[in-house]
C-alpha cells in the first residue's frame, strides 16, 4: 500500500491519472511452510483495487497468470481452439487432402503463440491435441482405427502428407523462444 500511496503522489505531480477499474490486485502469502494465494486489499485513491479471486486468473500483456502453474486454463483453451479448428476444417467443402493442408496452415496461425508463451509439455501436446487431429485425418482419408498415421507428417516426396502434428509444432515453438532467450 505505501508503494502506491507513492505512485499516487507521483502520478499527481505528472498530471496522470489512475484507473483502480482496469487494475487487480494478485497476492501470495507464505502460510505453514508454503505459499497460498491471498486477496489483498490495496486502495488507489480511495477506491478498492479488486483482487484476482481465489483460484482465478489475470491476463497481463496476453499472457495468462494464476497463482495455479499447471496451465489448466491454457490447456482448455487449446482444446477448445483445435476442436473449433477442425470444425471448420470438415465445414469446407474440399478434398481430404487440401483438408489436411488446411489443418496445416490453421494451426500455425492459432497455436504459435500459445505454444511460444506456456510451457505445456509434449507429452499432453501429444495425447490431447494430436490425437484430435489424427482421428479427423483417419475420418477424411477413410482409413480404418487400427491405421497408423506414422505417415501423416513425412513429405510428400515420402508418401506422407506434410502435415506438422501439434507437438511438433509446440516443439519448434519451444526451440525459438529458447534460442530467441539465448541471443537476446
Amino acid at each position: 500500500q505505501n508503494l502506491i500511496y507513492l505512485f499516487q503522489r507521483w502520478t499527481s505531480w505528472a498530471d496522470l491519472i489512475i484507473r483502480p477499474d482496469k487494475c487487480h490486485s494478485f497476492g501470495a502469502s507464505k502460510r505453514y511452510g508454503s505459499y497460498q494465494q491471498v486477496l489483498p486489499k490495496l486502495y488507489v485513491n480511495g477506491t478498492e483495487v479488486p483482487p484476482v479471486p481465489l483460484g482465478g486468473h489475470m491476463i497481463y500483456l496476453g499472457h495468462i497468470i494464476s497463482f495455479n502453474t499447471d496451465n489448466t486454463i491454457i490447456k482448455k483453451d487449446l482444446i477448445a481452439i483445435m476442436k473449433s479448428l477442425v470444425a471448420k476444417a470438415n465445414k469446407l467443402n474440399i478434398s481430404p487432402l487440401f483438408k489436411l493442408h488446411a489443418m496445416n496452415l490453421l494451426m500455425r496461425a492459432q497455436l504459435s503463440f500459445t505454444f511460444r508463451e506456456y510451457p505445456i509439455g509434449t507429452t499432453w501436446v501429444t495425447q490431447n491435441l494430436d490425437n484430435v487431429l489424427i482421428e479427423n485425418a483417419r475420418h477424411w482419408l477413410h482409413l480404418p482405427p487400427c491405421a497408423t498415421m506414422h505417415h501423416l507428417s513425412l513429405p510428400e516426396r515420402s508418401g506422407g502428407y506434410n502435415v506438422s502434428l501439434p507437438s511438433q509444432l509446440y516443439e519448434q515453438a519451444q526451440l525459438t523462444t529458447r534460442y530467441a532467450l539465448k541471443n537476446s
